[in-house]
């Protein structure tokens, strides 16, 4: 009886989608967005400022294509996001200085479906996507000991998405979704003590981790193109 309920939900979401299939659910074959705004979870950089799981905004970070069907719109797009690490004063004598650069990019492609055909229409999606993540800093306890550290990954990930759409006009698209992010990757670190110049560096290895994404965008979208 516990299983009853999902299989009750995805039957219906089943049937709406079979219902609608024949109707004119959009007069627009292309969509080109922007992401806008986004509020995700990083990955710790060890050693770095980066070192929980920080939500973080961005702005402007993201561009998507879609193409339409009358089931799916199949979907493209990458999303570069930019942190600044600036610890510079430190709270305490013993308390670690750090500066640097975290930067993270995806590109990859999946599909997206939408519900209950109208000016507001929920959402369901899957995207695969490639992933990369560079760090570069350095950090310091008063004036000595400063090292320099390089992080870097390199994988793959799938992220399930919910949302909503709103259609202020049949051509402007406005959404907002939530994710989950599953990644695997290879990851790469070097340091070096900058008074020695001794330079160690980490044997490759690789990760799983997750992610979650309260707002993992806000999209605004322009539709063009025929469906004929």
């Amino acid at each position: 009886m516990s299983n009853f309920k999902p299989v009750t939900i995805f039957i219906f979401l089943l049937f709406v989608s079979i219902a609608v299939k024949a109707q004119d659910i959009s007069p627009y074959k292309f969509s080109l967005g922007l992401n806008v705004m986004s509020y995700n979870q990083q990955l710790p950089i060890t050693g770095s400022d980066f070192n929980d799981n920080n939500y973080v905004a961005n702005y402007i970070n993201g561009l998507v294509f879609k193409v339409r069907n009358n089931l799916f719109l199949w979907r493209s797009g990458f999303q570069y996001n930019r942190y600044e690490d600036n610890n510079s004063t430190a709270e305490c004598a013993t308390c670690p200085q750090s500066t640097g650069k975290y930067e993270t990019f995806r590109i990859g492609a999946g599909f997206e479906k939408e519900y209950f055909y109208g000016k507001v229409r929920p959402i369901l999606g899957l995207d695969l996507f490639y992933y990369r993540s560079d760090y570069k800093g350095n950090s310091a306890v008063g004036t000595a000991n400063e090292i320099l550290l390089t992080n870097n990954r390199n994988g793959a990930g799938y992220s399930p998405f919910v949302g909503i759409k709103i259609f202020p006009v049949d051509f402007i698209t406005l959404t907002a979704t939530t994710s989950f992010a599953g990644i695997w990757y290879h990851e790469s670190i070097k340091s070096e003590q900058v008074s020695t110049g001794i330079r160690t560096t980490t044997p490759g290895d690789y990760h799983y981790d997750s992610i979650f994404n309260p707002v993992a965008g806000l999209t605004i979208t322009y539709n063009f193109g025929s469906q004929d």
